[in-house]
């Protein structure tokens, strides 16, 4: 749904819009963006699982919310916040959804930068998976419906 607002303002903005460095980075991008949005629904799945054990979710949601907006690179980038914060921000995933992505449009990664960042998307992906899945499995598990 977040595409059709972007085309419509893309096609009034086309002059001042950056193309892409090529087809080929185009493609990869749209390809990590699908990644990513797997990752990101995996993350925010597993504290909705929460709710199996606290009433209230709003919380974490509302913290994860605050990170990303930092941690993503959209608003600094990564490279510009200093000392221990930096280095947690750019060991986290969340430089996958949005950092990563544009990095790779404008053509301002190597091959095998590309080829790293997708095997650390990977394994993110992987393990958030796993783990909401586990959430999940074990939530199901004393969760007690009531009702008439």
């Amino acid at each position: 749904l977040g595409a059709i607002p972007f085309i419509i303002i893309g096609l009034f903005m086309h002059s001042i819009i950056v193309p892409p460095a090529s087809l080929l980075s185009l493609l990869v991008m749209v390809f990590f963006i699908l990644f990513s949005a797997l990752l990101h629904y995996y993350l925010f799945a597993i504290i909705a699982i929460t709710a199996f054990w606290a009433q209230q979710t709003w919380g974490p949601r509302f913290l994860i919310r605050v990170i990303l907006e930092v941690g993503t690179g959209a608003l600094v980038p990564l490279s510009f916040i200093p000392g221990c914060i930096g280095v947690v921000l750019r060991f986290l995933p969340f430089k996958f959804f949005a950092q990563i992505p544009i990095q790779i449009y404008l053509g301002q990664l190597s091959q095998s930068a590309i080829f790293y960042y997708f095997i650390e998307l990977t394994v993110w992906l992987l393990l958030v998976g796993i783990c909401s899945h586990l959430l999940y499995k074990r939530g199901l598990r004393i969760y007690g419906a009531v009702g008439g």
